[in-house]
């Protein structure tokens, strides 16, 4: 109670005095000029991190309402240095007592390349600065430089201000949290003060300060240095945390797309470290950290720690951290403390707890689009007995191990199944009767089959659309968790993974667990060994961005490859045009009944030139490619697609580089991984067959962006009574749904209906 007491006065003190030290500090109303004002947290003009949504409400009030900048309650607080505002004032020809002045504010004009910090204020000065008719200055209330720490704290509420003294205070959090936030400003915007108590309360302490380690690592590893973390602001933060360009081809051409434009990264002027930066996306293997993803994989991780505890020392809560309690449990520990020996061990238990999660918590996941919660969800005494011999077999012995060991869990099932049932305050057993219904129950129990894994292995990458953004951080998703919980195994987490269109809700798995408890992955022999940092090999999309010929193509690249979740959501009858086409045919003989038309021959002739024109870079590439690829020709190999297509890739067992200025008709060989991209076209034709009731039908043409596909054929499913099925474009072959993307047209039609290869549009009008 003295504490907290003491707390509040202290924090009551603290106010007074920054109220006393911004009234000494005070030097006027000034009107300044929008150009001369910074804004907290990382002080840059208002045209960097706004809110546009914000800037939107504020210019709509600009124009009916109008901008009082007169008004007190819309001035903005701002700080200068002493020098700085007397050099200021000899500009403006000001004196002290021309501040003073309520009724006729002067204008300070500051010296060059000098600004004045304001706390607040960023989006309604934005929002001046688009509409230039209403002037570019506003009211600022002038004070010299004020002592940031105090200011700050002062606008803590009690809670937060104790949570963040307990933060800065701790002696395994401090450092690393203040290394991240003093050295990439750009992760401070991520930064909540609430959840921090949960995280210092949770005692789990090695885990999250791995987590903050491998954020600073992974930030460096793309900047290229601990000098360059400078240039990441809030809005570079937001758009590269949980991406991982380095395995997700469409995560990559994001990130480098907004690299090569400028987009990211502003402050980063020169075109050769923007090169380099791009060549350093392909080495990140695993999501990009920030604070704002370790305050929402806590929730995950919390979950995990508490169930070792619980497995260690029941509901006890001894003190010490999830780590020191499980080193203590294990059998072959050193007195040198934790080695690599228990590291491994102690990370196969997490996995064991990590694939019966929801069966020892009883907490269940979050729910799919559409999904009802479950009526009860309760912690499952099998799932305790299979991790407590899971954990005996690791080298984990405890009281309360032995104990989950050695109980029969069935016999808890039974027992609470009958008192449920019959509850003891109205009924009562016989002692012999209740043994021997126990023991029927359990022999009714033993007669289910084992279906732990199901025989589905999940994939760590897809050639598909993968995990969503929103769903690459916190607790996992039920679907997600059913889907992939059998695959939680060393092996799996440790193997090598190859690049691919996108990653899955395994992949997100692996690197949160990668984020809190490491794990090395394991090459074989025959793997290519990875090339050394000192000298890295720029990747083939490096040379053709920054290539002047090139960067046309890559555009295209970007365009057709980028993410469905960073695309605006679409519009359901403007992007999707559609036509009935005339072709129509009799199912019965299979014969055409109608020829084609004037209209048809011409729509036949621009897809073909369209598709020419989209294959002409591809060719131009290949010619190029020819003398590099012809002293790897022996060493081709035939990559299996996910369809029955195969493409020749060249197998390269090391590095090989190729100067574009020595050799202008070479490209580096593994620019062939960027043919495929290159030869698609952002747009996909869908053809939907519409029958007539008279045995035949006609097709029905739709054109939508290749990473919305997906939604338009959920709308289309919605049109069919029966199943349907989809084939390829010029035969009558049938294509699962998860490959549609990789075509240029695809044919959607009722699962009962039979077709021939003369039924097809694409083979004359595609």
């Amino acid at each position: 109670m003295f504490s907290l007491q003491y707390q509040a006065e202290r924090l009551i003190g603290l106010t007074e005095d920054v109220i006393a030290e911004k009234n000494t500090k005070f030097q006027g109303i000034v009107k300044v000029f929008i150009e001369d004002l910074v804004f907290a947290p990382d002080f840059t003009p208002c045209d960097y991190n706004v809110s546009s949504a914000k800037v939107s409400r504020l210019k709509r009030i600009f124009k009916t309402e109008g901008c009082n900048r007169s008004d007190p309650s819309n001035f903005i607080t701002g700080t200068i240095a002493p020098d700085v505002l007397e050099e200021a004032m000899r500009l403006s020809n000001l004196t002290s007592d021309d501040f003073q002045d309520r009724e006729e504010l002067p204008v300070l004009y500051l010296p060059r390349f000098q600004y004045i910090r304001c706390a607040y204020g960023r989006s309604r000065v934005k929002a001046l600065s688009d509409m230039s008719r209403l002037g570019r200055w506003w009211t600022i209330e002038l004070h010299s430089d004020l002592t940031e720490e105090k200011r700050w704290w002062a606008r803590l509420t009690k809670s937060a201000a104790n949570i963040l003294k307990r933060l800065l205070k701790h002696e395994a959090f401090a450092p690393p949290f203040l290394k991240l936030i003093i050295n990439i400003p750009g992760l401070r915007e991520g930064f909540e003060i609430g959840p921090w108590n949960k995280i210092i309360g949770a005692k789990c302490d090695e885990e999250v300060v791995r987590y903050m380690e491998f954020t600073f690592e992974s930030w460096v590893s793309l900047m290229g240095s601990e000098e360059a973390l400078s240039y990441v602001d809030p809005e570079d933060v937001r758009e590269f945390q949980l991406r991982v360009p380095g395995v997700s081809q469409l995560d990559f051409h994001h990130l480098a797309s907004l690299i090569m434009n400028g987009d990211a990264f502003k402050r980063l002027e020169n075109r050769e470290r923007r090169k380099e930066l791009i060549t350093r996306l392909s080495r990140i293997k695993y999501l990009i950290p920030s604070i704002h993803t370790l305050q929402k994989d806590f929730k995950y991780l919390r979950l995990c720690t508490d169930t070792l505890k619980q497995l260690t020392h029941g509901n006890d809560k001894p003190p010490g951290t999830a780590q020191t309690l499980a080193f203590d449990a294990f059998s072959s520990k050193t007195s040198m403390g934790p080695d690599s020996s228990f590291f491994e061990k102690m990370k196969c238990l997490y996995l064991a707890i990590m694939r019966d999660l929801v069966e020892l918590t009883g907490e269940w996941p979050l729910l799919e689009d559409g999904e009802k919660p479950p009526e009860s969800c309760v912690p499952l005494p099998a799932s305790w007995h299979r991790l407590a011999t899971e954990a005996r077999r690791l080298g984990f012995h405890s009281d309360e191990i032995t104990r989950l060991a050695s109980e029969d869990p069935d016999e808890k099932v039974a027992l609470r199944a009958l008192c449920s049932a019959r509850p003891i305050s109205t009924f009562e057993y016989n002692d012999s009767e209740l043994q021997s219904m126990v023991k029927s129950i359990v022999a009714a129990l033993g007669q289910a089959r084992d279906r732990t894994s199901n025989g589905i292995d999940a994939a760590l990458t897809t050639t598909g659309i993968g995990e969503p953004i929103p769903r690459r951080c916190g607790r996992q998703y039920s679907g997600a968790y059913a889907r992939d919980r059998w695959s939680f195994n060393i092996a799996k987490f440790s193997c090598p993974t190859p690049e691919s269109t996108d990653i899955t809700s395994l992949f997100v798995r692996r690197s949160v667990f990668h984020a809190f408890w490491r794990i090395e992955e394991i090459h074989d022999d025959n793997t290519a060994p990875a090339e050394p940092e000192d000298e890295p090999m720029p990747p083939p999309e490096t040379e053709l961005i920054f290539s002047s010929e090139n960067e046309s193509m890559y555009s295209q690249v970007i365009h057709a490859s980028v993410e469905p979740n960073d695309q605006p959501m679409p519009d359901r009858h403007s992007p999707r045009q559609s036509s009935y086409k005339g072709q129509r045919f009799e199912e019965r003989d299979g014969r055409k009944t109608q020829k084609l038309t004037t209209r048809q021959r011409l729509v036949r002739q621009k897809s073909k030139a369209k598709r020419g024109q989209s294959k002409r870079p591809s060719k131009r590439l290949l010619a190029r490619l020819k003398p590099a690829i012809q002293p790897a020709t022996e060493s081709l190999a035939v990559q299996q697609q996910s369809t029955n297509q195969q493409q020749l890739v060249p197998v390269q067992t090391a590095p090989v580089r190729v100067s574009m200025a020595e050799e202008p008709s070479a490209i580096p060989t593994p620019t062939l991984d960027l043919i495929r991209p290159l030869a698609r076209s952002p747009e996909m034709m869908v053809f939907e067959f519409i029958q007539d009731g008279l045995g035949g039908g006609s097709w029905k043409e739709h054109t939508c962006r290749r990473e919305l596909v997906s939604e338009l054929i959920q709308e289309l499913k919605t049109h069919f009574k029966q199943g349907v099925e989809f084939y390829h474009q010029r035969e009558p072959r049938t294509i699962a749904e998860q490959e549609l993307p990789q075509y240029d047209a695809i044919c959607i039609a009722p699962r009962d209906v039979a077709f021939r290869e003369g039924h097809f549009p694409a083979e004359e009008e595609y």
